[in-house]
C-alpha cells in the first residue's frame, strides 16, 4: 500500500510501489499491472467494428430534441482588477460596523462623510 493512492485508485503503478517491488527479490513489476493497462487488452478493445458518424442531415433527432433553443455561452468579460472578497462571517462571529471618526456616525467613513465637520474640528 502506498499513501500516494494511485496504485489503490487506478491499478497504475507508481514510482512508490515500483520501488518497494524492485527491493524484494524475486518479484516483478509487471505482476502487479491491473490487465486494463495490458497490450492485449487495448487490442481486445478495438477488435470490434467502429461505425463514423454521418453527417448530420442524415441524423435522425427526435422532435422534442429539435425544438429545444441552445443559446450561446455569456460572453461577458470580468472587469479589471483583484475580485473583491465579501467574507462571510462565522456563527457567533461579532461583525462590527463602520464608524466615521469626524461625527461619529455608523454606517461610513471619514472619507464619505457628508455631515457638516463640527464647530471644534474648524
Amino acid at each position: 500500500m502506498c499513501t500516494c493512492r494511485e496504485f489503490e485508485l487506478d491499478g497504475f503503478l507508481c514510482v512508490h510501489s515500483v520501488a518497494a517491488i524492485r527491493s524484494r527479490p524475486g518479484l516483478s513489476c509487471y505482476d502487479y499491472i491491473s490487465e486494463f493497462y495490458t497490450a492485449h487488452h487495448w487490442a481486445q478493445t478495438y477488435c470490434g467494428i467502429i461505425h463514423p458518424i454521418g453527417s448530420p442531415d442524415g441524423w435522425m433527432v427526435p422532435s422534442h430534441v429539435s425544438q429545444i433553443i441552445c443559446k450561446p455561452p455569456s460572453c461577458e468579460s470580468r472587469p479589471p482588477g483583484r475580485p473583491k472578497k465579501r467574507r462571510i462571517p462565522s456563527t457567533g462571529e461579532h461583525v462590527r460596523k463602520q464608524t466615521c471618526t469626524r461625527c461619529h456616525m455608523a454606517g461610513h467613513n471619514r472619507k464619505t462623510c457628508r455631515n457638516p465637520i463640527p464647530l471644534h474640528m474648524r
